[in-house]
Formats: structure tokens, C-alpha cells, sequence
């Protein structure tokens, strides 16, 4: 139970240096959604045989990548990882205002440090909103699965759901990423 809910938090801010495969909604081998984008904007500008675009993309994602482990290693980030973890650890057993004060304190943990992405992506303050409210959505969902890990509240269909609803808001935050870098790698040429 401990594991998926982790692996479904950290799913929110966990960077790989590398693209990995595509695997299910909170599976450890899954690239995040930046990786992502950053792969599909690569894809698209090779589909549209525009090899400038995609040496640009290949040297924002180097450096993006570069960005993300450096971040993940700053103190604030490492703390707030230890937060995360910590707090994940409180849910187990917990119930009414203590479990959403615990959501709660681990999405503001989670948030502070895709802010500090999202300023080293070089997003845009209406960019920032936009994936502020997605992740505010994901989250929302991450909840539900959280605690029927722990509750067994859900039947498989509302779970499937939930986890159909937790695809369709990466989708929606990979496109606007992926349109993002293309917009920045044919702006850096």
C-alpha cells in the first residue's frame, strides 16, 4: 500500500535523466511527463523533417535533464522528499481532518518543488497556472487512490476510472509541455 502511494506521489516531481518506457499511471518505470514532452516534441519535429528543431530539442532536453538532477539534489528538494515520505508514512491508519490536513501538507510539499521546476523550465506565469491546476487535479485523484489503497472504499470500475481520469490529466500536461519546448526550441534558433 506504502509503495504505490509513494511511488503515485513522487510520480508528481521524480525526474529521470534518461527516457524511460511508458508503463502504467504510478509505475516506477515510467518517465515523468516532462521527459515525456520533451520526447514527443523531438518525435514531432522529426515527423515534420525538421532536423534543426530536433538537434534544439535534443540540447533543451540534455539540459533540462541536467536542471532536474541538479534540482532533486538541492536541500529544499531533499527535504521536501523526506516530507513527502514522511507524510505518506502518517497516512497509514489515519482518518478524517488529520488524513486531509496529511493531503493536504503533501501537496503543498509536492508543489514547492514543481514550482521550482516549472521556474527552471523558464515557464511563463500563465504556463505556472496551468500545471498548477492540473497537478491540483492529479492530486485530487492521487487522494482517492491513496486512501482506497488503505480503505478499500472503491469498487474496480470507479478505481479503473479514477485511474482513466489520472492518464487523461498527464496527457493534458505532457501536450502542454510538449507544445511548450517545441515553441522554445524553434524561439532558441
Amino acid at each position: 500500500m506504502k509503495s504505490f502511494s509513494l511511488i503515485l506521489a513522487l510520480s508528481f516531481f521524480v525526474h529521470a535523466v534518461v527516457s524511460q518506457p511508458l508503463g502504467k499511471p504510478g509505475d516506477e518505470g515510467r518517465a515523468p511527463p516532462d521527459i515525456r514532452a520533451l520526447d514527443l516534441a523531438i518525435d514531432e519535429a522529426r515527423l515534420e523533417d525538421d532536423s534543426r528543431v530536433v538537434q534544439q530539442l535534443t540540447l533543451i532536453k540534455r539540459k533540462h535533464s541536467k536542471d532536474m538532477g541538479d534540482l532533486m539534489n538541492e536541500e529544499s528538494a531533499v527535504n521536501a522528499m523526506r516530507e513527502v515520505d514522511q507524510l505518506s508514512s502518517q497516512l497509514a491508519g489515519s482518518t478524517g481532518d488529520e488524513r486531509a490536513e496529511l493531503h493536504a501538507k503533501l501537496h503543498e510539499a509536492i508543489q514547492s518543488i514543481e514550482d521550482e521546476k516549472f521556474i527552471s523550465m523558464g515557464f511563463s506565469d500563465e504556463d505556472k497556472d496551468v500545471h498548477r491546476a492540473l497537478l491540483r487535479e492529479k492530486h485530487g485523484i492521487v487522494i482517492q487512490l491513496v486512501d482506497d489503497d488503505e480503505l478499500k472504499e472503491l469498487s474496480s470500475e470507479e478505481r479503473e476510472e479514477l485511474l482513466e481520469r489520472f492518464e487523461e490529466v498527464e496527457i493534458k500536461m505532457v501536450s502542454h509541455m510538449k507544445d511548450y519546448f517545441l515553441s522554445k526550441a524553434k524561439a532558441d534558433l
